[in-house]
């Protein structure tokens, strides 16, 4: 890059700075992150001034390769944040057992109650037999 090529991207990164952090703040929502990314594209530009200048608006340019570093970022830390297992067990061991376990139990004693969004606290525990329900208990046969 000559010195002319230089002092004109000087004069665009004073110039524009602003306009493209408060671009890269809405692509991230932080500060700090815009400022970064801001760096970055204004760093990938500044390799390639030239080719950014001859498309007659550096400006979008810019903005475009700030959308294009936002996108990346994104994709590298998505793929960090998948947890890759290593062999998938066929049935829940430990606590997940038990938790299966109880839940089919409940299913099994409140299905006289369909409407009841949980098992009630005599069902759950099993103190009393379904025909001996406390007439509280949402699966206590009615009256009739």
């Amino acid at each position: 890059m000559d010195s002319e090529d230089a002092e004109d991207f000087r004069q665009f990164t004073a110039a524009r700075s602003a306009a493209l952090l408060r671009t890269a703040y809405l692509l991230t929502g932080d500060r700090g992150h815009a400022e970064d990314l801001v760096q970055n594209a204004l760093t990938k530009a500044y390799r390639h001034w030239g080719k950014v200048r001859r498309s007659g608006v550096p400006e979008a340019y810019v903005r475009r390769i700030l959308v294009n570093e936002r996108n990346s970022r994104w994709r590298r830390e998505r793929s960090r944040a998948l947890e890759v297992i290593g062999d998938v067990p066929d049935r829940p061991e430990g606590d997940e057992a038990q938790a299966y376990a109880d839940r089919d139990r409940y299913g099994r004693r409140c299905r006289r109650c369909r409407r009841a969004p949980a098992p009630c606290w005599c069902c759950a525990t099993g103190r009393t037999s379904p025909r001996r329900r406390p007439p509280t208990c949402s699966a206590a046969p009615s009256e009739p």
